[in-house]
């Protein structure tokens, strides 16, 4: 599919920002079903044997954006706000890998809360070699409209480095921090994006799909206003 015939499909499209503990008479129950049923089953798969997928990193989320085609799940994205400076962040689970040195240099820029991007679940009937352009690519760039919008310093990730992801958010202006770590077997990047460094995607076409979804947005929290 070339990539002007995926644009002339956007109003197919919608990306609803929903949250992480979805109570029982949101309009969006189903969907966060729906949502969480998908992204089991995905990163079950991914990891297969390796590492267990548990409820808690899906439950503890403070954002979960979620691009549907019609009804069909298209990519699911995992944002979660962290203060730094408090100890018990700094002991949690998430951070098992994240070296003292990392905590150091976010002070040193003056950093005191993070978004952590997680989890970026992309369907493989959409893939880049299919529609011409890459969702996964589209969804951390929104992830940065995150940090103008709450007025955050830097966004963080751990990237798998047999995977295409750390180039992906380089394309974007991360920093690597540190690579070479080993988590569950795999070796990851940890990267992060100062809001004050990060930059447009060199393509303009993904740029404006971003632009698109985010001023577009269907707010299943009601925390974003347009």
């Amino acid at each position: 599919m070339d990539v002007n015939i995926f644009k002339s499909l956007l109003n197919d499209f919608r990306y609803i920002v929903l949250p992480g503990k979805c109570s029982t008479d949101s309009p969006y129950i189903n969907l966060y079903n729906k949502a969480y049923l998908y992204w089991k089953i995905f990163w079950t798969e991914v990891f297969a044997d390796k590492v267990f997928v548990p409820a808690d990193n899906f439950l503890r989320q403070d954002f979960i954006p979620v691009i549907l085609h019609k009804d069909k799940i298209v990519a699911i994205h995992l944002y979660t706000i962290f203060t730094i400076f408090s100890l018990s962040v700094r002991d949690h689970s998430y951070f098992d890998v994240y070296p003292a040195s990392f905590f150091q240099n976010l002070e040193k820029n003056h950093v005191k809360t993070v978004m952590s991007i997680e989890y970026l679940t992309a369907n493989p009937a959409w893939r880049k070699s299919i529609i011409g352009i890459s969702l996964a690519e589209v969804m951390i760039g929104a992830s940065l409209k995150y940090l103008d919008y709450l007025n955050m310093k830097a966004a963080i990730a751990s990237t798998r480095n047999d995977r295409k992801v750390k180039q992906m958010c380089y394309n974007f202006g991360f920093d690597c921090f540190q690579a070479g770590l080993l988590f569950h077997g795999y070796e990851i990047v940890l990267v992060v994006g100062y809001r004050g460094k990060v930059t447009p995607h060199p393509n303009n076409e993904i740029e404006k799909i971003i632009s698109y979804f985010w001023n577009n947005k269907i707010d299943g929290i009601g925390q974003f206003r347009n």
